[in-house]
């Protein structure tokens, strides 16, 4: 859509006499501008005396509209992705500044006279934005025409900006689907973060008050997982106890699937607790004693049982210190 004007309202050719017809003063909104056989064209405002009215050398005359207008017009632009383009529709005021240069240029169609300039500012900003951003488009495409300097010729201002997309109806309806998958989203994302509670809940208040949704849900999970464990336990019974390999894997798996702290030891903490156990209770039947250890404030001398051999008869010990041999008896 395009709105414009023609600023050029008359082009008279004059004749040298005009006893009859006089040249008179331009009226509100507008400008003469007589063409001189020789010179400067001579411009006339409202008001202003016409020189030499009935024989003045003129060869024409124009009358310009100088009155603001409204224009307008629209264009088709690419987006940052080209196959995806824009509408824009720009409005803005025109007003005749200079209108020498419109009637030498004979200007008859102003909106087509500035569209090329306009139009390039428009398309160079628009690429720079996705299609799904038209809002930021009119927003970066107004702020550049009122930064655009202006022209000798006429004055621009007070511009207005639409920007739509082509094909809208598409883009409305995929925005629409967003919208609404997102605000589900953002509804369901306290209930998925939430407690037991909020979830039975949330079941609830799907199928009318009923729980057994979720009740059955948690029924088959804990069934699934007693199943899961079993299976594991079996797998595990058949597998050899003293591969070293094989006993790391069962300390793993057992501990992903049960708690760790009620695990089942393995070969070796079973092989080191029944050393211990056997250590300890030898010790306290008294049958590893520590005989035959000197004391450090006696002399080699004074120590009982010192011979120049200090091996026993019985060989030393694995234990430190050496088996006590019974006193013979006196009586045989």
């Amino acid at each position: 859509m395009n709105q414009t004007y023609n600023p050029i309202l008359q082009r008279l050719e004059l004749r040298r006499m005009r006893l009859t017809s006089p040249l008179r003063t331009p009226e509100l909104g507008t400008a003469m501008v007589l063409e001189r056989a020789m010179g400067a064209p001579l411009v006339l405002n409202h008001g202003d005396r016409v020189p030499d009215a009935r024989f003045g050398n003129y060869r024409r005359m124009y009358l310009i509209d100088v009155a603001n207008r409204g224009l307008a017009f629209s264009i088709t632009t690419a987006s940052a992705d080209p196959a995806f383009p824009f509408n824009v529709t720009v409005r803005f005021a025109c007003r005749v500044k200079d209108p020498v240069a419109v009637a030498r240029d004979n200007i008859t169609d102003m909106t087509a006279s500035l569209q090329s300039s306009l139009a390039s500012i428009v398309r160079e900003t628009a690429a720079r934005f996705d299609v799904l951003a038209p809002a930021d488009v009119q927003n970066a495409v107004l702020a550049r025409l009122n930064s655009a300097h202006g022209s000798t010729t006429v004055q621009l201002g007070s511009y207005s900006v639409a920007v739509a997309m082509v094909d809208a109806e598409d883009f409305v309806t995929e925005q629409r689907k967003i919208r609404v998958r997102k605000l589900t989203y953002d509804s369901m994302r306290p209930i998925a973060g939430g407690s037991r509670e909020d979830m039975l809940a949330h079941v609830m208040s799907l199928d009318d008050g009923d729980p057994m949704a979720l009740l059955d849900r948690e029924r088959a999970d804990r069934a699934a997982e007693t199943k899961a464990k079993i299976d594991v336990l079996r797998a595990l019974t058949g597998s050899d106890i003293t591969d070293p390999n094989a006993t790391d894997l069962r300390d793993q798996v057992l501990g992903e699937f049960f708690d760790r702290s009620k695990s089942v030891p393995g070969a070796r903490r079973k092989l080191r607790d029944s050393l211990e156990s056997r250590a300890k209770a030898a010790i306290e039947d008294g049958k590893v004693v520590e005989g035959n250890v000197p004391r450090p404030d006696k002399t080699a001398d004074e120590r009982p049982g010192s011979s120049p051999d200090p091996r026993p008869e019985n060989g030393s010990s694995r234990v430190r210190g050496t088996m006590r041999r019974s006193a013979p008896d006196s009586g045989s």
